[in-house]
């Protein structure tokens, strides 16, 4: 079995459906042996005592410094940590502009999922992607392409 190739998913954090679609329909074992591990901060972020996701979305919690240094400083470490970084962008957020960045600057490729014109034309969103797609099946494809996974699969493994 190969190596898996392991993949951070990037995104504002309320974005789940997302991070679920795309771990439910790639994040298998195929019948030729490939898998792909998605790395899914929101997932992996440690707890912060007495804090949920919903407490910090909503406005109900204000982290200070500290917990905010954590989240991101574990975001990089988990970054690093991969050969690819998907990001799904329907509206602009700093959190996923600085991921984008941060991956770029180490050298990480950018796939990035947005079906918003805008976005797609956006010059610093140009300059700091390697690929720019429509949709995730789009984004895996060419993931498959640039790493060399044999793309005449389909999702079950079937020629």
């Amino acid at each position: 079995m190969a190596v898996p190739l392991r993949i951070y998913l990037a995104g504002p954090a309320n974005e789940l459906e997302y991070r679920k679609e795309i771990q439910e329909n790639y994040g298998t074992v195929y019948d030729y042996g490939y898998v792909y591990e998605f790395i899914d901060p929101i997932a992996l972020t440690p707890p912060l005592v007495g804090i949920t996701l919903e407490d910090v979305l909503n406005g109900r919690v204000v982290l200070d410094l500290s917990q905010k240094i954590s989240i991101v400083e574990n975001d990089k470490t988990l970054i690093l940590s991969c050969k690819a970084l998907i990001a799904h962008v329907e509206k602009f957020t700093c959190g996923t502009c600085m991921e984008i960045f941060f991956a770029y600057e180490n050298h990480i490729p950018v796939y990035l999922i947005s079906s918003i014109s805008s976005i797609r034309s956006d010059v610093w969103i140009g300059v700091h992607t390697h690929k720019i797609t429509n949709s995730i099946d789009d984004c895996m494809v060419e993931i498959m392409k640039d790493f060399n996974i044999d793309v005449n699969f389909d999702i079950d493994g079937n020629e």
